[in-house]
Protein backbone atom coordinates (compact mmCIF):
# COMPACT_ATOMS: atom_id res chain seq x y z
CA UNK A 1 0.00 0.00 0.00
CA UNK A 2 1.84 3.17 -1.21
CA UNK A 3 -0.97 5.60 -1.50
CA UNK A 4 -4.05 5.96 0.15
CA UNK A 5 -7.20 7.52 -1.12
CA UNK A 6 -9.85 9.46 0.55
CA UNK A 7 -13.47 7.70 -0.81
CA UNK A 8 -15.11 11.19 0.73
CA UNK A 9 -12.52 14.12 -0.95
CA UNK A 10 -11.23 11.73 -3.64
CA UNK A 11 -7.59 12.86 -2.61
CA UNK A 12 -4.63 10.80 -2.89
CA UNK A 13 -1.93 10.32 -0.23
CA UNK A 14 1.17 9.25 -1.22
CA UNK A 15 2.95 7.09 2.11
CA UNK A 16 6.05 6.21 0.34
CA UNK A 17 7.89 6.74 -3.19
CA UNK A 18 10.24 3.90 -4.75
CA UNK A 19 14.12 5.51 -5.96
CA UNK A 20 15.56 2.62 -8.12
CA UNK A 21 15.48 -0.71 -4.82
CA UNK A 22 14.74 2.17 -2.62
CA UNK A 23 11.27 2.74 -0.74
CA UNK A 24 11.22 6.41 1.06
CA UNK A 25 8.48 7.13 3.40
CA UNK A 26 7.15 10.71 3.17
CA UNK A 27 5.69 12.58 5.38
CA UNK A 28 2.22 12.82 6.00
CA UNK A 29 0.03 13.25 9.14
CA UNK A 30 -1.02 9.97 10.48
CA UNK A 31 -4.66 11.97 11.91
CA UNK A 32 -5.30 12.11 8.20
CA UNK A 33 -4.49 8.41 8.09
CA UNK A 34 -6.16 7.21 10.90
CA UNK A 35 -9.38 9.17 9.73
CA UNK A 36 -9.47 7.61 6.39
CA UNK A 37 -8.61 3.91 7.76
CA UNK A 38 -11.72 4.71 9.68
CA UNK A 39 -9.49 4.27 12.64
CA UNK A 40 -9.81 7.49 14.02
CA UNK A 41 -10.26 7.55 17.94
CA UNK A 42 -10.07 3.72 18.19
CA UNK A 43 -7.31 3.91 20.85
CA UNK A 44 -8.94 6.10 22.71
CA UNK A 45 -12.18 3.91 23.05
CA UNK A 46 -10.16 0.88 23.92
CA UNK A 47 -7.66 2.82 26.66
CA UNK A 48 -11.34 4.13 28.18
CA UNK A 49 -12.97 0.42 28.23
CA UNK A 50 -9.66 -1.04 29.27
CA UNK A 51 -10.05 1.53 32.17
CA UNK A 52 -13.66 1.29 32.98
CA UNK A 53 -12.42 -2.73 33.34
CA UNK A 54 -9.68 -2.46 35.39
CA UNK A 55 -11.89 0.15 37.70
CA UNK A 56 -14.80 -2.81 37.36
CA UNK A 57 -12.26 -5.78 38.12
CA UNK A 58 -10.97 -3.73 41.55
CA UNK A 59 -14.17 -3.16 42.84
CA UNK A 60 -15.37 -6.36 42.23
CA UNK A 61 -11.68 -7.59 44.30
CA UNK A 62 -12.53 -4.97 47.34
CA UNK A 63 -15.83 -6.34 47.91
CA UNK A 64 -14.05 -10.13 47.25
CA UNK A 65 -11.70 -9.21 50.55
CA UNK A 66 -14.73 -7.59 52.43
CA UNK A 67 -16.37 -10.77 52.27
CA UNK A 68 -13.52 -13.19 53.16
CA UNK A 69 -12.79 -10.26 56.21
CA UNK A 70 -16.17 -10.83 57.23
CA UNK A 71 -16.63 -14.23 56.94
CA UNK A 72 -12.68 -14.67 58.64
CA UNK A 73 -14.49 -12.74 61.52
CA UNK A 74 -17.54 -14.85 62.01
CA UNK A 75 -15.12 -17.91 62.13
CA UNK A 76 -12.86 -15.95 65.01
CA UNK A 77 -16.18 -15.31 66.97
CA UNK A 78 -17.57 -18.55 66.93
CA UNK A 79 -20.43 -17.75 65.01
CA UNK A 80 -19.24 -19.99 61.87
CA UNK A 81 -17.83 -23.47 62.29
CA UNK A 82 -15.54 -25.30 60.38
CA UNK A 83 -16.62 -27.25 57.53
CA UNK A 84 -16.54 -31.12 58.42
CA UNK A 85 -14.90 -33.02 56.26
CA UNK A 86 -16.87 -35.46 53.97
CA UNK A 87 -15.85 -38.80 52.83
CA UNK A 88 -15.89 -38.34 49.16
CA UNK A 89 -15.15 -42.08 48.47
CA UNK A 90 -18.27 -43.40 48.71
Amino acid sequence: MSQLIDTVTGEIFVLVEKTGDLWIAREIDLDTVSQILGTAGLGRKQKERHADERRRHQKDLARIREQKNEQTDDFEAGRMQPVKEMDVTK
